[in-house]
């Protein structure tokens, strides 16, 4: 019987380079960024040759993985002309500016009730 390993070969440089994918790839399931429902791949290979005589065999490891890409990412434009200048703007919503979130207004804890709104004067605001 052989005592050859795969945990042993090329003094355990295969273990190492299988655990550094493996960690690539819990990497890549948790990052939210990645699909769920694609799924990741570790191949290890070990590929043999030989000389003539076949008393000698040379072993080439690889370990590789398959990992989801990044997922895109959308976003929205209002594009507008300042009649002024003549310059063409864009502003991408959600980051509007004088936009107030939810978040933004004052809600009393207890009651959640909501606090003295702040009014903007919209017109005071573009000038």
């Amino acid at each position: 019987m052989n005592n050859i390993t795969l945990e042993g070969l090329a003094g355990g440089e295969r273990a190492e380079k299988f655990q550094k994918a493996f960690n690539r790839v819990l990497e890549n399931l948790a990052d939210p960024n990645t699909s769920f429902k694609e799924a990741r791949k570790i191949t290890i290979s070990l590929k043999f040759t030989q000389n003539e005589q076949r008393d000698d065999v040379s072993c080439e490891l690889s370990v590789g993985e398959k990992l989801a890409p990044q997922a895109n990412t959308k976003t929205s434009f209002t594009v507008a002309k300042d009649f002024r200048t003549g310059e063409i703007l864009a502003q991408e919503y959600g980051k509007l500016r004088g936009q107030t979130s939810m978040l933004d207004i004052p809600v009393d804890e207890e009651t959640g009730e909501v606090k003295e709104p702040k009014i903007l004067n919209m017109r005071r605001a573009m000038n």
